[in-house]
């Protein structure tokens, strides 16, 4: 495949921004994509990690702020891309609730207006 091939510029995935701690870089993504190809313009060409790819559809791209650019030619969704990029390079892709506390006894009792002993 030709190397100076210019792509479309339709960059709709992003992966974040370089300073969160989830956020997907391209130099850690790219060892782990088949046929990675470097195009004259900067972007990157590669095998899309969300579907049985064996020609180069996924377009790569990191803005100079960090973010990274993804767009699969074949028609994967922006969400199939990500997770599966997220996934080869090993971010966590579980979505975070908010850590929940339980209540002691003494606290349950006293917001249920119950006397402690018919709790225990």
């Amino acid at each position: 495949m030709n190397t100076k091939r210019e792509l479309p510029h339709l960059w709709i995935g992003q992966g974040g921004r370089a300073n969160r701690a989830d956020a997907l870089r391209l130099e850690s993504i790219l060892p782990h994509l088949q046929r990675v190809q470097r195009l004259s313009s900067g972007e990157w060409l590669a095998c899309c990690p969300a579907h049985d790819d064996r020609e180069p559809s996924l377009s790569l791209r990191e803005l100079a702020d960090g973010t990274l650019l993804w767009h699969c030619h074949a028609g994967c969704s922006q969400e199939q891309v990500g997770e599966a990029l997220r996934k080869l390079a090993g971010v966590d892709t579980r979505r975070r609730e908010p850590a929940r506390r339980g209540l002691t006894l003494q606290e349950y009792a006293r917001a249920k207006h119950l006397p402690i002993d018919w709790l225990r």
